[in-house]
């Protein structure tokens, strides 16, 4: 049980993580396209999320 919440709190931790990436290179490459790929992200979360 604690190996699969371990597992879980990796899992949780590597997503934001990419998230933080994109972020910092959408601001760094362009920002209207970035901010395009962020908002996907978070429409992805939540659709995720309420399933």
């Amino acid at each position: 049980m604690s190996v699969f919440f371990l597992t879980l709190i990796l899992l949780i931790v590597a997503m934001a993580g990419l998230a933080v990436g994109v972020i910092v290179r959408g601001k760094q490459l362009q920002p209207s396209c970035g901010g395009n790929a962020i908002m996907q992200l978070c429409r992805a979360c939540e659709s995720l999320n309420k399933r």
